[in-house]
């Protein structure tokens, strides 16, 4: 009677190991694979675009020159690489902006906000394109966002 048990509980034993092993083997097998699909460049560039903050605000343009003021007062569509309370701030932000290459510029916004700028468009398409490119030539300014003048 010991002996039937011993083997009962061997059997039982087995059982539940190749049990469980095939279950894990069919799991691999059944898993299906992934079908690879090829996507449209306009698809991909419009991905690019959906993680672009855009956010459409009232700004002056009091604070730019006057030659600025002709370039970009026209436009709608500001590429802005920085946002501070304190226009000193906003300041040194600039500066380190054009020891790089940029041409910045500042937007005071409503609620007393520095918008630090780099350029301005009349098309949405084009502030998004060069957002784009700051985004992938300059890894610090990965945040780069829109902002669109009410």
């Amino acid at each position: 009677m010991k002996n039937l048990k011993n083997t009962a509980i061997i059997l039982i034993a087995f059982a539940l190991l190749f049990a469980c092993k095939t279950q894990e083997e069919l799991k691999v097998v059944e898993k299906p694979e992934k079908e690879k699909i090829d996507k449209p460049e306009k698809d991909i560039e419009k991905v690019k675009y959906d993680d672009i903050i855009v956010k459409e605000e009232k700004v002056s343009l009091e604070l730019l020159e006057e030659k600025d003021l002709e370039v970009h007062d026209k436009n709608r569509f500001f590429v802005i690489l920085g946002s501070f309370e304190y226009k000193e701030n906003a300041e040194n932000f600039m500066q380190q902006l054009k020891e790089k290459g940029f041409e910045p510029f500042m937007l005071l916004t409503d609620f007393g906000f520095h918008r630090v700028s780099v350029d301005s468009f009349v098309d949405e398409d084009d502030a998004r394109d060069y957002i784009q490119k700051i985004r992938s030539r300059y890894q610090a300014y990965n945040d780069t966002w829109l902002l669109i003048k009410k």
